[in-house]
């Protein structure tokens, strides 16, 4: 079967004709860096997993918006445990071009919510679509 055409030709026009304006916010953040004082140059410095180095705390920057399209999906009462899932939270299913992340906020239908959790539909390599765990 050829998903990158199932995603093109048929989930993305559904998602684009049945969904609602989404807004993920992508905070700035030093997750992913190391912190260590450089004696040499007299200050603080952030490496990260890639030997990368800056001079400027990397969450000292700011915040990332990206824009797109999806849809509500509500969890069926046997899937919230109270732990994982609260009552509360709201599934929400955003196109393949987002990307989103736990930690992102994400604002539908002009609420805005905290990504917890982000499964990503993917058969075999191609990403179909994500379903985000959102808390208000």
């Amino acid at each position: 079967m050829n998903y990158e055409s199932l995603r093109d030709n048929t989930v993305t026009p559904l998602l684009a004709k049945y969904g609602k304006s989404v807004v993920i916010t992508r905070p700035c953040t030093s997750v992913g860096y190391t912190k260590t004082f450089d004696g040499g140059e007299g200050m603080y410095k952030w490496t990260d997993g890639e030997g990368n180095v800056t001079y400027t705390d990397p969450s000292a920057g700011f915040p990332v918006t990206i824009t797109g399209v999806g849809i509500e999906k509500a969890y069926k009462a046997s899937e919230i445990d109270g732990t994982v899932v609260h009552q509360s939270d709201t599934r929400i299913l955003v196109e393949a071009s987002l990307a989103p992340v736990m930690g992102d906020w994400i604002t539908f239908n002009s609420t805005m919510y905290k990504i917890q959790n982000v499964n990503i539909i993917c058969p075999g390599d191609v990403v179909i679509v994500y379903e985000c765990q959102c808390r208000e």
